[in-house]
């Protein structure tokens, strides 16, 4: 038998340990660091140290986390919106309260891809043609 060290346990987490706000950096002059609000203690803390890595700086690694985090959290809002909205389209029908919570979802999810979605193109294109008389 070896005497291999074993992994270490990864604790499962049952509620969210960092807040939706932005995760921000700090440089120094050699190493970064990563900052998110703890949930817990209700203070932005260090929950990253970042060093230069292949030749990249510690900064632009720290700037490029930081981004792909925040720009994850935001997505994921997003998606939980739509889900929410399509939730209710499905347990309740088509209704006022319905319809809104839908345009809200769309908005936002418009707002994450930079334009308007592809489908109120094709929408309206539909629409066009159903006015448009046959030729017989």
């Amino acid at each position: 038998m070896t005497n291999a060290p074993k992994k270490p346990k990864r604790d499962k987490i049952k509620e969210a340990v960092f807040a939706i706000e932005p995760w921000e950096c700090r440089h120094s002059a050699d190493r970064s660091e990563l900052l998110a609000n703890i949930e817990r203690q209700g203070k932005k803390k260090v929950v990253a140290v970042v060093a230069e890595a292949g030749g990249v700086s510690a900064a632009t690694l720290a700037n490029f986390i930081c981004f792909a985090i925040n720009d994850y959290q935001k997505r994921k809002t997003a998606l939980n919106n739509a889900i929410g909205a399509l939730d209710l389209l499905l347990s309740e029908g088509i209704n006022f309260s319905s319809e809104q919570e839908a345009e809200r979802a769309i908005t936002t999810i418009e707002k994450e891809i930079g334009g308007a979605a592809d489908y109120r193109s094709i929408r309206k294109r539909n629409a066009a043609r159903k006015k448009k008389p046959k030729k017989i």
